[in-house]
């Protein structure tokens, strides 16, 4: 009688547990279309939620360097309705050992940034897989990425002065080499 109740028994809670779960992955699989669904950042508190694809897809899209391997792009995340005075930023780059990544990638971690009131702006910059290029062309697109910032401040309502750089990994590298001398290139 013990075994036949304990067999009912884990059956029922295996097919609670299993329902559960599979409640959880349709709760995902809707949040993961939510995510993508959004057209525009207005009213939007926790940006940083939306899918990178998305982020990058409602950024302001802003060339900053023409390269022979492509163009170099930065995406501009602006706080809600705080634009009567120029703002702080946060140029963000990209990890990925500077052999591969891309902006939607971590474009969430600008957009984090972005709702706490700072501009958030990821900048795309070149990379061996995508450019077959080598450390030293990643280091000159964040100069110029930095630079394009400084000189562009004011049309993009950023305060010159608190200009900041951070990144993830390889991009953290970029965000240091971005306030030290050399290893630059006009553009």
């Amino acid at each position: 009688m013990k075994q036949l109740f304990f067999s009912l028994f884990l059956t029922l809670i295996s097919g609670s547990i299993s329902a559960h779960y599979n409640n959880n992955l349709v709760l995902a699989e809707q949040w993961d279309q939510q995510k993508d669904s959004v057209t525009s950042l207005f009213n939007i508190k926790e940006s940083y939620k939306l899918s990178g694809k998305n982020l990058t897809a409602l950024a302001e899209k802003i060339l900053y360097k023409k390269t022979p391997q492509g163009d170099m792009y930065m995406y501009l995340l602006r706080p809600i309705g705080k634009l009567k005075k120029p703002l702080s930023a946060i140029v963000y780059f990209t990890g990925g050992g500077w052999v591969g990544g891309d902006v939607e990638g971590q474009i969430p971690n600008a957009a984090w940034f972005r709702d706490q009131g700072i501009i958030g702006i990821d900048a795309d910059y070149r990379v061996k897989s995508r450019h077959g290029t080598s450390p030293i062309e990643c280091i000159q697109d964040a100069k110029s990425a930095i630079r394009y910032v400084r000189i562009n401040a004011r049309e993009l309502g950023i305060d010159p002065d608190r200009i900041n750089a951070a990144g993830g990994s390889a991009g953290g590298h970029l965000a240091a080499c971005t306030f030290l001398d050399g290893g630059d290139a006009p553009g």
